[in-house]
């Protein structure tokens, strides 16, 4: 009998640990980030909205090895869904560093402006040229 209770003990430990842990969010707005047409990874891209004369974080999202990355809420806390407007895009190194420039680290000097939905229903980032990094 109590070879049967201790077994029975495991297998609801073990199924409780493994409900356990954080879980990647998904489900956000989906986007591509590229540099001269080539995918950028390990980027963060922050998301603003326009309030009053300055802009707030709403949200940001990591691009992966393809430049796809799925937004998700300031705090993480959930995937975050873009209501219609107009946003600004910064960018943020995450990864093996990549010197950014100052104009694409704040949200008042960006030239990442969004005007959401778009016709394709994805962020779509498009920078020019590496040089435009630097």
């Amino acid at each position: 009998m109590a070879s049967w209770h201790n077994c029975s003990l495991l297998v609801l430990l073990a199924l409780l640990l493994a409900g356990c842990g954080p879980r990647p969010v998904t489900g956000g707005t989906g986007g591509t980030i590229r540099i001269g047409g080539a995918p950028m990874s390990e980027v963060q891209v922050t998301v603003h909205q326009p309030v009053g004369s300055g802009w707030e974080a709403v949200g940001f999202g990591v691009a992966a090895t393809n430049g796809s990355f799925e937004l998700v809420t300031s705090g993480a806390a959930g995937p975050l869904a873009l209501a219609p407007g107009t946003y600004r895009c910064t960018l943020e190194s995450v990864g093996a560093p990549l010197a950014i420039a100052p104009q694409y680290t704040e949200p008042g000097t960006t030239p990442l402006e969004i005007a959401w939905p778009t016709s394709d229903g994805r962020l779509t980032i498009d920078i020019p040229a590496q040089r435009t990094l630097r």
